[in-house]
């Protein structure tokens, strides 16, 4: 058995080799300290753009349709039920939140290649190509995964699903969907797990630290959700459970690009949740409260942070065990400017 030092090795193969490819893709291009501050700023300031403008749609359906809503003393509780409403019976409105994404996903290509001097396949996949395939395969894992999760639950009596197929809505919905959610998806995969990831290992040695800080960033995007609010009102347990559901997703799929090498089966995995509670089965208290095929009763705290542990868990050792090793790349299949190098 071969014995490298400070590596993880896994049967003679460095499990996280692919993963050195991947991050040591800064070392090509403009990496200095100067280009990563405007390039954090611009991706962020997309963000923000997007979710203002979606906002801004938002509140304008709820003013048209809840003329008293905003008036003083407002109520929470009554005016979560009209933005869940809203969301799931106004299919323009759907799209409008769902475009919103569009946003920081160009404006982090854009900025790997203006200012890093990188191609934009970089912040995705250290292949030399974006790998469709592996993309599927995740996908399909996936949906396989959350099928019997939900059949489980279904079955053993824990979270039985009522069947709430309207036609009317759903093919609509399902249709943008399609089109959004890969967009939607990837762009946070992209944004967290790609470039912010990238950056930060530029500069930390330890890529466990730069994980659990972008998980922790990834979770507190979903601060808003639904289910967080909710479980806010329980208790901070309840609460810390809930939203250490979103830290695992975020920080599991990390470590999924980390033996990997990419984001291909991240955003294939990531796709296919959201795909999965937008069409198929969704759950009461939703962030997506869209028109599905069956609904889920709501999970406390404990019980989905454990299933999402292990959901995810038993995804990523598949895509682990099926995982083949990437060829170095040249420094001209990753810099606009191979010669030049700005550290």
């Amino acid at each position: 058995m071969a014995i490298v030092h400070k590596r993880v090795v896994y049967l003679g193969k460095d499990m996280f080799e692919n993963g050195r490819k991947f991050f040591d893709q800064t070392n090509f291009g403009n990496s200095r300290i100067d280009s990563w501050v405007p390039g954090v700023f611009l991706v962020i300031a997309a963000f923000i753009l997007g979710q203002v403008l979606a906002a801004t749609v938002l509140v304008g359906v709820l003013l048209m349709d809840y003329p008293d809503l905003f008036k003083t003393g407002m109520d929470m509780g009554v005016f979560n039920a009209a933005v869940k409403e809203s969301i799931g019976t106004k299919p323009l409105l759907y799209f409008g939140l769902l475009s919103s994404f569009v946003f920081p996903f160009l404006a982090t290509f854009i900025v790997v290649k203006k200012i890093h001097k990188r191609f934009p396949k970089t912040v995705l996949t250290a292949a030399q190509k974006f790998r469709w395939k592996r993309f599927a395969f995740a996908l399909v894992v996936t949906f396989i995964a959350a099928t019997t999760l939900a059949a489980i639950g279904h079955y053993s009596g824990s979270g039985t699903l009522k069947f709430t197929f309207n036609a009317n809505l759903f093919f609509t919905f399902a249709v943008i969907s399609l089109l959004l959610i890969p967009i939607q998806s990837a762009a946070e995969e992209i944004v967290v797990r790609g470039y912010f990831n990238q950056g930060l290992c530029h500069y930390i040695g330890n890529k466990w630290i730069v994980f659990a800080f972008t998980s922790a960033l990834f979770a507190s995007l979903h601060l808003a959700n639904p289910e967080s609010q909710s479980s806010a009102d329980i208790g901070f347990s309840q609460h810390a459970l809930v939203m250490g559901s979103y830290f695992m997703f975020g920080f599991i799929l990390s470590i999924v690009v980390y033996f990997e090498g990419g984001l291909e089966s991240a955003i294939g995995v990531h796709v296919a949740n959201n795909l999965y509670v937008s069409m198929f089965v969704n759950y009461e208290g939703s962030a997506l409260p869209t028109p599905t095929v069956f609904q889920a009763p709501a999970s406390d705290g404990k019980t989905a942070f454990i299933s999402t542990v292990l959901y995810l868990s038993v995804i990523a050792l598949i895509l682990y065990k099926t995982r083949e090793q990437l060829p170095e790349l040249r420094a001209e299949e990753i810099t606009l400017e191979p010669d030049v190098q700005r550290l």
